[in-house]
């Protein structure tokens, strides 16, 4: 629906306003300015909302930095479900503006994330973080992988790359849970315990095995995750 909504203001004969609604709306809201809309919505605070999805003024003029988007701004976000909590737009937009980097990220709420990226396309998407639960269904439609992802099935980065997407696995859950805390965990190498996400899982014993420590396979299923507690 984002999609035929900004379609509908690439080819408007009036001046055209064209919303979504609810969380799942927000995209075209905020790509309206790429996409040639006349005009888009925000609200003073979240109680006096009129309609909903909208974004506060506040968010849309400095999160997402609305009146600098043009049909030149790179398009970048987040792909997880929920998504609403991330702090990655906030992050992701300050730095853009810092750097004086023409682009916007976004949230995206996404239920089947195969389609949702094959239908973006058409916005020229440059790249996503991906986020639960899509880590591993997102890799059906990358078409190269780098050697972390390749070794735990699973995807944290979607970069564009010409007309193809490069998938990495240089994620958060492994930076996060294992350098934080390497000291602690590598005290005794051979006995390492895994209190952890099942991503986060693999990801740990991706690189304790690196490290001589561990010697594991990347399989799934809750199965196999049972299996791997009990015998780490």
């Amino acid at each position: 629906d984002n999609l035929k909504l900004l379609a509908l203001l690439a080819r408007p004969m009036l001046p055209t306003i064209a919303l979504g609604m609810g969380e799942r709306g927000l995209p075209s809201r905020l790509l309206a300015a790429r996409c040639g809309g006349y005009l888009t919505f925000a609200t003073l605070d979240r109680e006096h909302a009129s309609a909903p999805g909208q974004p506060t003024v506040g968010e849309l003029l400095e999160r997402y930095r609305y009146r600098s988007i043009s049909k030149d701004t790179a398009v970048y976000g987040v792909i997880g479900n929920p998504v609403a909590h991330s702090a990655s737009p906030a992050i992701m937009n300050r730095a853009f503006a810092a750097l004086g980097i023409d682009a916007v990220y976004l949230p995206f709420l996404v239920d089947d994330v195969g389609g949702f990226v094959r239908a973006f396309d058409a916005l020229d998407v440059r790249g996503y973080s991906v986020t639960v639960p899509h880590k591993r269904g997102v890799m059906e439609v990358v078409d190269d992988l780098d050697e972390l992802a390749g070794k735990v099935g699973a995807v944290n980065t979607l970069a564009r790359r010409d007309d193809r997407w490069f998938g990495a696995g240089d994620s958060a859950d492994f930076g996060g849970s294992f350098w934080g805390e390497v000291g602690e965990y590598m005290a005794e190498p051979e006995t390492c315990l895994f209190d952890l996400s099942y991503m986060a899982c693999l990801f740990w014993s991706y690189c304790c095995e690196q490290m001589g420590s561990v010697l594991s396979e990347p399989e799934y299923g809750y199965d196999v995750a049972e299996r791997f507690w009990l015998n780490v």
